[in-house]
């Protein structure tokens, strides 16, 4: 059952986003941008497993066929390529924006839904903590292994949308965290500020605080590569 799905965008910054299954039911996945940044991990449920297994026969009997190559296209100045390698299946990369091949619609449903949850499983991960009153922010360590990282001058943007989506203020704040010891591991906090300086959003709007750009091993490979965490009222 080894299927992977990946996600890398191109732009100012390219980020990247992985999923694995592996024939044991153990789905590993990193990301390189969001709310936390590193590595995941847990066992799928055999429920899980069965819609997988189930979505993926499916896929090879309606004989699956690769989606047009998006690299086939001219390329905006931002963007990302989706990327799904199953045992069975043909290699298809495809534009997240386009309708994938009808017959792997049932895998790619699942893995996106497994790949967005995965991230309540770290292993070695750093999330972007937003909360308490007045809202404060600060980045903490999650999981049980450590990360390797380089901090330096870090920005934190906060920005205050009214109902109709309409900016009504934004805040900056800096932090210097060129001291900041490599590898962070179980324990580690990271203060950015402890009041954002905006109001709570009103009914009906929102509030985002995004941070960058620290240097962070996501994949666990070694090498150190930008980050930019987000994060979003719900």
């Amino acid at each position: 059952m080894t299927v992977r799905l990946t996600r890398t965008s191109h732009g100012g910054q390219p980020q990247s986003t992985g999923l694995e299954v592996d024939d044991d039911g153990h789905a590993t996945g990193y990301q390189t941008s969001g709310n936390r940044v590193g590595r995941f991990a847990r066992e799928l449920t055999a429920a899980e497993r069965k819609a997988l297994n189930r979505a993926l026969t499916a896929a090879r009997d309606a004989g699956a066929e690769p989606a047009p190559d998006p690299d086939g296209r001219p390329k905006r100045p931002s963007g990302a390529t989706e990327q799904l390698v199953a045992d069975g299946l043909a290699d298809l990369r495809f534009d997240p924006h386009d309708k994938p091949p009808t017959a792997v619609k049932g895998v790619i449903k699942r893995l996106l839904t497994l790949r967005e949850n995965l991230t309540d499983s770290p292993v070695a991960a750093i999330e972007l903590e937003v909360g308490g009153t007045p809202l404060g922010a600060r980045l903490r360590h999650l999981g049980s292994e450590p990360v390797p990282v380089r901090m330096g001058s870090l920005t934190l943007q906060a920005t205050l949308f009214g109902p109709d989506s309409a900016i009504i203020d934004t805040v900056t704040h800096t932090v210097d965290a060129s001291g900041t010891q490599s590898p962070v591991g179980e324990g580690w906090v990271l203060p950015i500020t402890d009041d954002l300086g905006l109001s709570p959003p009103q009914k009906g709007g929102f509030l985002t605080v995004t941070l960058g750009t620290p240097e962070v091993d996501a994949l666990g490979d070694g090498v150190l590569r930008p980050a930019r965490f987000s994060w979003m009222t719900e």
